[in-house]
């Protein structure tokens, strides 16, 4: 499963189609889209990144809140686990800049080299100017054999370090929670106790927003899993949640 971490969706808007080119600038080669609604999307292109941003396309039925769909690939010879693309979205004078941070999580959707993936920026925050333009970077890449690329302006690493870390402490909860008192404590629990499994202290704040994504990952599946299997099954998918998360 692909695990977004920052990454929201917005349904039910219109899309419209891009016409694209390529602009010279001193410094770099940038890839600029616009829509009908006049809002320019660039993509500044790094000779060096692993990752190709390509075939961007506008959802701006909002001009106030629109969405960028995208597709990203991976241009280098190594499989890729992890990776963070920044935006900075421009109202008139003002700016306002985020990031999403995409983690593979199973090895089986590993993106390997050549493959791409279809990739969203949205739920902007709101603002009583309209979107004059929205400027996408390929920000932070991480590879299956952990060695990793980029900037890292969002402190990425860290984020996905305390994302994985809230998986690893969930899953083993709830599995000593199953064996413990069986498969309604655990429903009980999910559903009421929010704020049981805390981040250990000593981190930075991005560690520990990347904890707490981690954990709700957890819930969110083990929701699931609860609706359509047995204690056996939910046993198996936290083992494998915990066995995942190890990994890293």
């Amino acid at each position: 499963m692909v695990g977004a971490i920052v990454l929201v969706s917005v349904g039910g808007i219109k899309a419209w189609q891009l016409s694209t080119r390529i602009l010279e600038t001193s410094q770099q080669q940038v890839e600029s889209t616009k829509s009908e609604a006049s809002i320019q999307v660039i993509v500044k292109r790094q000779e060096q990144s692993p990752l190709l941003i390509q075939k961007s396309n506008i959802n701006a039925a909002d001009s106030f809140r629109p969405q960028v769909d995208f597709l990203i690939e991976n241009r280098s010879s190594s499989p890729i686990s992890a990776y963070a693309v920044a935006y900075e979205v421009s109202y008139g004078d003002s700016t306002a800049a985020g990031v999403t941070l995409t983690d593979v999580g199973n090895p089986e959707n590993i993106l390997e080299p050549s493959q791409s993936r279809s990739e969203t920026v949205s739920g902007l925050p709101a603002t009583a100017k309209r979107v004059e333009r929205i400027t996408l970077i390929v920000d932070f890449v991480e590879f299956a054999d952990g060695s990793s690329w980029g900037r890292d302006t969002h402190q990425s690493a860290e984020r996905l370090s305390g994302h994985r870390a809230g998986k690893r402490a969930a899953s083993q909860y709830y599995l000593e929670l199953l064996e413990l008192r069986g498969s309604s404590s655990v429903i009980q629990a999910y559903e009421s106790e929010r704020e049981t499994i805390l981040p250990p202290q000593g981190h930075s704040q991005k560690w520990e927003d990347g904890f707490r994504s981690g954990t709700n990952t957890v819930r969110a599946r083990l929701q699931h899993a609860v609706k359509i299997g047995t204690s056996e099954e939910i046993k198996s998918e936290l083992q494998r949640i915990a066995s995942l998360a190890e990994r890293r």
